[in-house]
Order: C-alpha cells, then sequence, then structure tokens
C-alpha cells in the first residue's frame, strides 16, 4: 500500500519548492500548477510510496528525501535498483502510461516531497517541457538501473559500498547520513556481515566515518576515486560530471 500517513502537511507556497531541483528547473507556471494540486508532505525512512504490481494513485518528487526504488525476490531477499533524490521523481510507470507501478519505492532517508496525485500529472504531461524534463530523467533512471545490474555481479561490495553512498550524497545534497549497516545490506543486496568490513575498508582509507548509525563522508574526491566504474558512469547519466 502506499504511504498516507506522513508527518505533517505545510503551506505549498514559499522557499521550499526551489529545494526540489526538478521542480526548480521547469517553467515557472509549470512549478506553480504542480505545488497547487499537490501535498507537501514529510515521510519517515521505511515508508512506502509505491509497490510493485499495485495501482499508482500518486507521483512524488522528492524535496530532501531520498527514495529507493527495490527489487524483492519469493525468498524475500530486496535489492535497490536505483535511488531518487531532489533531481528526480517517483513514478517512473505512471509517465509510460500505466496504471500500476513496475517497481516498489521506498524511503530511504526521510524528508520531504510534493505528492501529486497521477490524474493530475497526466494532464500536465500534455506540456512539452514538463513532458521533456520528465523523460530525460526517466531515460538516465533505466540506464542507472541497468548499470546497476552489471555492478551487483562484478564488482566487490566495498567499490559498490563507495559508489551508493556517493549517489546518496548527489541525491540528497548531504555529506551525512542516518544509515544502519542492516538497511544498507538491504540495498546491496549482501548480508550484514559483509557490510561490515566494507565499511572498515573504506574507514582504514580515512573515506568515511561511521558512528551509531550515522555515516558521514570525510573525503569525497577519494571516496570518488576507491568507487567503481558504474559510479562515474551513473554521474554521467545523472549529468553530474
Amino acid at each position: 500500500m502506499e504511504a498516507t500517513d506522513a508527518i505533517h502537511s505545510t503551506n505549498k507556497r514559499g522557499s521550499l519548492v526551489a529545494e526540489s531541483r526538478l521542480l526548480n528547473s521547469l517553467p515557472r507556471h509549470i512549478c506553480d500548477q504542480i505545488v497547487e494540486a499537490s501535498e507537501h508532505l514529510r515521510f519517515k525512512r521505511g515508508e512506502i510510496l509505491l509497490t510493485a504490481r499495485e495501482p499508482a494513485r500518486y507521483v512524488y518528487f522528492p524535496i530532501d528525501c531520498m527514495v529507493s526504488m527495490v527489487v524483492s525476490l519469493e525468498s524475500g531477499n530486496t535489492v535497490e535498483a536505483a535511488t531518487v533524490g531532489s533531481d528526480g521523481f517517483v513514478g517512473i510507470s505512471s509517465f509510460l502510461g500505466m496504471e500500476q507501478a513496475d517497481i516498489t519505492a521506498v524511503v530511504q532517508l526521510e524528508g520531504e516531497a510534493w505528492r501529486l496525485p497521477v490524474e493530475v500529472f497526466r494532464k500536465l504531461l500534455d506540456n512539452e517541457a514538463f513532458r521533456t524534463t520528465l523523460g530525460a530523467f526517466a531515460a538516465k533512471t533505466v540506464a542507472t538501473i541497468a548499470q546497476s545490474a552489471a555492478c551487483n555481479t562484478f564488482h566487490p561490495v566495498h567499490e559498490r559500498l563507495a559508489r551508493w553512498l556517493l549517489l546518496v550524497r548527489d541525491s540528497t545534497e548531504r555529506t551525512e547520513f542516518a544509515l544502519t549497516q542492516e538497511f544498507i545490506a538491504v540495498m546491496l543486496g549482501v548480508h550484514r556481515p559483509t557490510v561490515t568490513i566494507a565499511m572498515r575498508l573504506l574507514e582504514s582509507a580515512e573515506l568515511i566515518e561511521h558512528k551509531r548509525g550515522l555515516i558521514r563522508i570525510v573525503a569525497p574526491d577519494a571516496l570518488a576515486d576507491a568507487a567503481c566504474e558504474c559510479y562515474r558512469l551513473s554521474s554521467w547519466n545523472r549529468g553530474k560530471v
């Protein structure tokens, strides 16, 4: 089921709109229409925004939260396919005209987002600028998902962890995150002890600091050097380099 119990709702007008980088890139009148038709909500970590194979009622535009697009197997194993931050939107299946979500979307880092009813979203797609902007993000996300498949197969966990932390940094524009090793293990599709070893490797190289569920990137350039090639490719796809 989609999340409906957001922490709070706030005024639609004000500087917060600009904090969605995707909305801020749109023509002002389109951005205003989205804001006027949306709810400004705060979501907790672990809330499910979309569930695979269930009807998609809303499209989400993150402001400062981070959303993981995850794939779950019958065995219970879960792995992250892509992340969405303030430079993107959650609801590519709706953009493609599908009635149901094709992947599950889970809030990874709590924060705020705009929630737009899918009926309004589809009407706004008549605007070429809106459609083009969202189409570009959708295409980049598909490329990222394809790259993730290769990454999960061929690259060592500490390199994948470095890449993942940098993608979180890029999407949220933060360098410190409240993340547990259990959660990271789920996102990377590995066991927790494997994450512990990978974390220690990055800590011993003084690339990150990890204490009481908080992870801080202390040497982002060096962390990028330690990440697998997929980070550079993902950054290029997302327009970061």
